[in-house]
């Protein structure tokens, strides 16, 4: 079982990637094999006269059926991986329907919690826009409901330098990550499918501190966020 629905997406997109790697790669070894044992040199065999030797650029050879055929399972397969691709890339970049503003609600359905990233040197500030934690900022732990879509709004509130100092959120079993970049902010998006603890680390190298800019995500069980004021 997966930790979220971007996980189940991605292992879904890997395993196709996979499953026709295995089979074009098998039929090329395959092939390879054959033509090696069929024109294999032998005794009584001279070699053709098109034969490629040193110092001489080898004459045309083929046919353009085969040619034909190669292209076009060449280009099934490709077809196959930019469709599963693309349509992966749809999914986890689109905030899903239920959870776009409404005249209502700006955060959509009940059913979606809002939440604001702000990633600093050397940690990340959790604000929630709605869910019972509303108007809340957590430092270092990040608490979210169990099978509810999380939208998560990135930003950095760094400033040093002329361009400020850029993070990269991401949580490893939920196969996401986002920049965090000073002045504007992104989203992602997921919905948690287990329980367990998992791990947020900075992707993107940002000063002496770097390598511990981790936090923890707790899922939890809808409408039991009870929280202190440094985390879940």
């Amino acid at each position: 079982m997966t930790a979220s629905n971007t996980a189940d997406l991605f292992y879904q997109l890997f395993n196709t990637f996979t499953f026709l790697a295995v089979i074009v790669g098998g039929i090329v070894l395959g092939l390879m094999a054959y033509l090696i044992v069929r024109f294999r040199g032998r005794d009584g065999f001279p070699e053709p006269a098109d034969a490629p030797t040193l110092g001489h650029i080898p004459p045309a050879r083929g046919h353009l059926k085969t040619v034909a055929i190669s292209v076009t399972l060449s280009a099934i397969v490709l077809g196959v991986l930019i469709f599963g691709t693309l349509n992966a890339t749809e999914v986890i970049t689109t905030v899903p329907s239920e959870c776009r503003p409404l005249q209502s609600s700006p955060y959509g359905s009940a059913h979606c919690a809002y939440i604001q990233v702000t990633a600093f040197r050397f940690g990340w500030n959790f604000t929630y826009l709605n869910t019972i934690l509303e108007g809340q900022t957590l430092t270092g732990n990040l608490t979210i409901p169990f099978g509810t879509n999380v939208i998560l709004q990135i930003r950095s509130m760094d400033t040093g330098g002329r361009q400020g100092v850029f993070h990269a959120f991401g949580v490893d079993d939920f196969k996401i990550k986002k920049d965090a970049i000073p002045g504007l902010t992104n989203t992602l998006w997921f919905r948690a499918t287990d329980l367990d603890p998992h791990t947020i680390r900075c992707f993107e190298f940002c000063g002496i501190g770097h390598s511990g800019m981790t936090g923890k995500v707790n899922v939890v069980q809808p409408g039991s966020l009870g929280c202190s004021s440094t985390g879940c």
